[in-house]
C-alpha cells in the first residue's frame, strides 16, 4: 500500500500562487507514487465550484482536472460549502462533500497532512 497524504487547503481563489502551488505539490505526489487526497475548507472551497479554477489561472484549472483525472481524491468541506451558499450541484464532477469528521478519519490514517 503506498503512503498517504493529505493537502489541506484554505485559501481563497484570490492567492493564485498558493493555489498554483497547491497543484504543483499534488502533481509531485502524484508522481512519487503517493495516495493523494486533495481537502478544500473555509475559502478554498470555492475553487470546487464550477468556472473558478479557470479564472484562478490555467495551472490550477488543467492540474485539478489532472488530478481528478489520475486518481488524486479531492474534497470539498461540508460546512465551508454551506457557509459559502454551495450546494453540490455547483462543484466540479468528481468533487466529493465531506465533512470534519470524515477529514480528520482520513487525517489519522494518512502519514502526512500539509496545509496550504
Amino acid at each position: 500500500m503506498n503512503e498517504k497524504i493529505i493537502l489541506a487547503y484554505s485559501w481563497g481563489p484570490e492567492e493564485v500562487t498558493r493555489a498554483e502551488t497547491l497543484i504543483y505539490i499534488a502533481s509531485t505526489a502524484r508522481n512519487m507514487d503517493l495516495d493523494t487526497t486533495i481537502f478544500f475548507y473555509i475559502d478554498g472551497v470555492l475553487l470546487t465550484k464550477k468556472g473558478v479554477p479557470e479564472m484562478v489561472s490555467e495551472k490550477v484549472a488543467k492540474g485539478l482536472k489532472e488530478a481528478l483525472e489520475t486518481g488524486t481524491k479531492v474534497y470539498a468541506c461540508e460546512a465551508a460549502m454551506r457557509s459559502k451558499g454551495l450546494i453540490k450541484e455547483d462543484l466540479i464532477e468528481g468533487i466529493e462533500v465531506v465533512g470534519y469528521n470524515t477529514f480528520l478519519d482520513l487525517a489519522l490514517d494518512a502519514k502526512t497532512v500539509i496545509t496550504i
